[in-house]
């Protein structure tokens, strides 16, 4: 997402005077839902594993450019003010699980993962410039990132029976051999 706003005025004349306003505002969310699972299922036998992968990898690239510019030529004021932000929101959910299953897997192996790989990239240039007998000039920023995700990933209500069990989130790895 990229905005830019341009605004440019002169004044001539005996009196006079001139005002210039740019603002830019940029505002992204995310909040998409990845869900990998196995529910209510009986697998019996997987010789090579059963692997559960959910991997979340939300992305946003901002940016916002305001540029104000005033001139008076004139006995009066010239004004200029310019703005720019951006707003971006990752707000996700990343759950892989096994729930209400019978699962035997021999001397298979059992990884449940949950994965979430956000990001956000955003920039923002304001810039102001007023001339004239009075000039006055003003500018400002602001970049604002929520990064947010929820990862989960377990085993609930099931029984597994597996050569090695591991349950992977971005906290930890928990890992149980029968």
């Amino acid at each position: 997402d990229a905005v830019e706003v341009y605004n440019y005025p002169v004044s001539v004349g005996l009196y006079g005077g001139s005002a210039a306003i740019g603002v830019a505002l940029a505002s992204n969310t995310i909040s998409n839902v990845v869900d990998a699972h196995i529910v209510a299922a009986t697998i019996d036998g997987a010789a090579g594993g059963v692997t559960v992968l959910a991997d979340e990898n939300a992305s946003i690239t901002s940016s916002a450019q305001a540029a104000a510019m005033s001139a008076s030529i004139s006995l009066g004021v010239s004004l200029a003010g310019g703005g720019a932000g951006t707003v971006s929101n990752v707000l996700t959910t990343t759950r892989a699980y096994v729930a209400n299953s019978t699962l035997y897997l021999g001397a298979g192996d059992l990884a449940i993962t949950a994965e979430s790989d956000a990001t956000v990239n955003s920039g923002v240039a304001a810039t102001s410039a007023s001339f004239g007998l009075i000039g006055i000039a003003a500018s400002g920023s602001n970049v604002t990132a929520n990064l947010s995700p929820v990862v989960d990933a377990y085993i609930d209500n099931s029984k597994v029976t597996a050569d090695d069990i591991t349950v992977n989130t971005p906290s930890g790895t928990i890992s149980r051999a029968n």
